[in-house]
């Protein structure tokens, strides 16, 4: 495909050329020649009797445009029509990526890929959320072995971004979740508790004022992302030790005020989670209670020019999100965060990030709410590449573009944006349980800790489990969970890929194929054994010793791609999880044949009874998806 740009595209030179050889389109003199045309809002591609125009208003909605005419053209022609009008609703659309939590640092092709997909997709705002995982000169056990990205890299993400009008913004933290600087001694005089500052030492601020000075050598923007959410215990430490009791609140505010004081003197305009101001209305210092009441006072100590963050991505119910997002517009300007949920082991959990996004972007538009952007978090050391959040990264971008989001559009969306099917991203979430989520009455009080375990993450519980101690399997034995896995397993293997799409795949077939060996196991072996049923307790060595084969299977598959997208630093960590895995399963293997031997005459971990998690009479999920996949 041959293509010519004229017009007004001089501040889409760089973007346009990139993304043409990204795309495999050829730009010379000839083939078809297009006219950029500035406007005021959206962006537009009309292509009628072989003439095209792209009219835009943005540099990322440009990009968009333009990857949206070549998919026509590949599939189509350049003969067939095209008439495309979309509005961008948001001022900022975008993502946010943690590189902190598992210390999982993606190297900077690794991220110039990633911003190309956002650039097809028309997103105009990346945000990297680094509570350490940067080069503070002054600090030098800051991001000690973790990978901290260097000043340099740093400038080559964000040179390569402003190709195609995306924003990069820091995203620090200037408080708490800070307990990787805290472990080590040279950093500990800075600290109230093991993950806390110290609120009102000098010394405090001048660790503050260096992290700011960092990212503003780094960073174009003059938005920062100062977190400040989650500070647990903050003056009940060292603070205490040296103060006495305090007026919490009072002293939050005051640290907020110098942490602002610091931004405005390097030209940042701070936004922070809201976490601090909303857990204070409620009684039970909830931050999503719709029964809270602000305090006037409180509002009017929020310090000028700083936006809230409103994060949310567990509600399914657009009322609690117009609730939710009125009592934030009520405390000034508001951004709004939801998720991409890749955080609960190695599978995206597609069901959940569409329920919970669809009533969330559809209400920030009736809202008028600005700037939004989809969080991708790394709890726990999470295994999920980030690459398999894409599908719900191009949500974000359909409901940026206008219009009506239908499953429909989101799939051929992304097709045209990244080459990739929609249906491959939604096999991947094994954890779905086929049910339609139950409406919970938002109307009522109820806790954070209730509509979090309401979730279901089986997958990742089933990975982890000793087979012989068996801590969940009174919980997994009212579930049919062979079934559920090996529908799961057969639908990802049908999913048939190359590329990127394929090789995210490849590791989700092939953890798939180790949870559908392993979530019934201790079952088996506790049945096998209480029933002195030894026949079949032999049976089961030769499946472990095949469920070792698979697991190592998928290690290998799972750190070639590790180490060939991300630096090596945080694979110790998932080195240690495949290997104890892989351990506990070899023991359990040399445990059941001493046992047959005679070696031994009891396996005192198969003699104890089962009991269920955390003494909940229902396996980790609702009882309406008990009732859907109850055993027969």
């Amino acid at each position: 495909m041959k293509i010519c740009f004229y017009g007004e595209c001089s501040e889409l030179h760089d973007g346009l050329f990139a993304l043409a050889k990204i795309l495999n389109v050829n730009v010379s003199c000839e083939g078809l020649k297009i006219n950029f045309r500035k406007t005021d809002k959206g962006h537009s591609v009309t292509l009628r009797d072989g003439f095209c125009c792209i009219e835009y208003s943005s540099i990322a909605g440009a990009m968009r445009a333009f990857t949206l005419l070549v998919h026509h053209v590949k599939g189509f022609g350049a003969d067939k029509d095209l008439d495309i009008k979309e509005d961008e609703v948001f001022e900022t659309c975008g993502v946010m990526i943690d590189v902190s939590l598992g210390g999982t640092a993606p190297k900077v092709e690794t991220w110039k890929t990633f911003i190309s997909y956002m650039a097809r997709m028309g997103l105009n705002m990346l945000m990297v959320y680094t509570e350490d995982m940067y080069v503070v000169k002054e600090y030098p056990y800051f991001g000690y072995m973790r990978g901290a990205y260097t000043e340099e890299e740093l400038s080559e993400i964000v040179a390569y971004a402003s190709k195609f009008g995306i924003e990069v913004v820091p995203c620090i933290q200037t408080l708490g979740h800070l307990s990787k600087v805290q472990r080590w001694k040279a950093n500990a005089h800075l600290f109230d508790n093991p993950s806390v500052l110290l609120i009102d030492s000098e010394e405090t601020y001048r660790f503050i004022e260096c992290m700011i000075q960092t990212v503003r050598r780094v960073f174009k923007t003059n938005r920062i992302h100062i977190g400040m959410d989650e500070a647990h215990g903050v003056c009940m430490g060292k603070y205490y030790e040296l103060h006495g009791p305090t007026n919490r609140y009072e002293t939050l505010l005051r640290h907020l005020r110098r942490v602002v004081e610091i931004c405005r003197r390097y030209d940042f305009v701070p936004m922070m989670w809201s976490d601090m101001f909303f857990r204070l209305g409620s009684k039970t210092n909830d931050y999503y209670d719709i029964t809270a009441k602000i305090p006037e006072n409180i509002k009017e100590t929020i310090p000028e020019g700083l936006s809230l963050v409103y994060w949310d991505y567990y509600h399914t119910n657009a009322n609690t999100y117009q609730k939710l997002l009125s009592a934030h517009q009520a405390m000034g300007d508001v951004i709004f965060a939801g998720g991409v949920w890749t955080w609960t082991g190695f599978a995206p959990k597609y069901r959940q990030t569409m329920e919970s996004t669809y009533p969330a972007l559809e209400m920030c538009r009736k809202q008028g709410i600005n700037h939004v952007f989809a969080t991708v978090w790394n709890s726990d050391y999470s295994e999920c590449d980030f690459f398999n959040a894409l599908l719900g990264f191009q949500l974000y971008a359909e409901f940026h573009a206008g219009g009506d989001v239908t499953p429909a559009r989101l799939a051929e969306a992304f097709r045209a944006c990244t080459e990739m099917e929609a249906e491959s991203f939604l096999a991947m979430d094994i954890d779905d349980l086929g049910c339609d989520n139950p409406q919970y009455d938002y109307d009522a009080p109820y806790s954070f800790a209730e509509v979090e375990h309401n979730i279901p993450v089986i997958s990742k519980q089933v990975f982890y489990q000793d087979p012989l101690v068996g801590l969940f399997d009174k919980n997994f034995s009212y579930l049919n969970l062979e079934k559920h896995f090996s529908e799961a397993y057969a639908r990802i293997a049908k999913c048939k890929a190359k590329g990127l799409e394929g090789e995210l795949l490849e590791i989700i077939e092939a953890y798939a194929r180790v949870i559908m060996q392993k979530c019934d196991l201790g079952i088996r072996l506790k049945k096998a054994y209480d029933s002195k049923d030894n026949a079949e307790l032999a049976a089961l060595i030769p499946k472990m010793q095949a469920l070792i084969s698979d697991l190592d299977q998928l290690h290998e598959l799972y750190a070639a791609r590790y180490y060939r997208c991300n630096k090596p630093f945080g694979f110790e960590e998932k080195d240690m999880r495949f290997g104890g895995v892989r351990a506990r399963i070899s023991r359990a293997i040399q445990r059941v044949n001493a046992y047959l031997c005679g070696e031994i005459e009891t396996i005192e971990e198969l003699s104890a009874e089962r009991l269920s998690f955390e003494n909940r009479e229902t396996p980790f999920v609702h009882l309406y998806y008990v009732e859907k996949m109850r055993r027969p």
